[in-house]
């Protein structure tokens, strides 16, 4: 048997802070997203969140039936860029999912937690 599941999480930041050195942001917003993924989610940031990050969602995928519907989630977290420079993008996405991710085979809870070190 072949199944093929995936769990993504998506981050839409302000390109505009790319190379402009280290910085944390934080990450608490209520999502709305639509039943079509390529439309953009409604985001609603409480008021501690960062206003660097634009968009944040989890996503699944794999051999299901597709939502009928949006969905709703609380992203909770925090972004830590330790190097953010001209030829390199590095450090630290923490994030907490609770509601329904898009897409097939739903979760209703999901954390990330990644080291990243990107080449610009």
């Amino acid at each position: 048997m072949f199944d093929n599941s995936s769990l993504c999480f998506n981050l839409r930041f302000d390109t505009a802070l790319l190379g402009a050195g280290p910085a944390t942001f934080v990450i608490d917003v209520a999502v709305e997203v639509p039943l079509l993924s390529w439309f953009e989610p409604t985001f609603t940031p409480d008021e501690i969140h960062s206003p660097g990050v634009r968009a944040v969602w989890a996503q699944t995928a794999c051999y299901g039936p597709i939502q009928e519907d949006g969905v709703s989630q609380d992203v909770t977290g925090a972004l830590e860029l330790r190097v953010n420079d001209a030829t390199r993008f590095a450090g630290h996405l923490v994030l907490d999912v609770s509601g329904t991710s898009s897409g097939q085979c739903a979760t209703h809870k999901a954390r990330a937690d990644v080291e990243f070190d990107i080449a610009r």
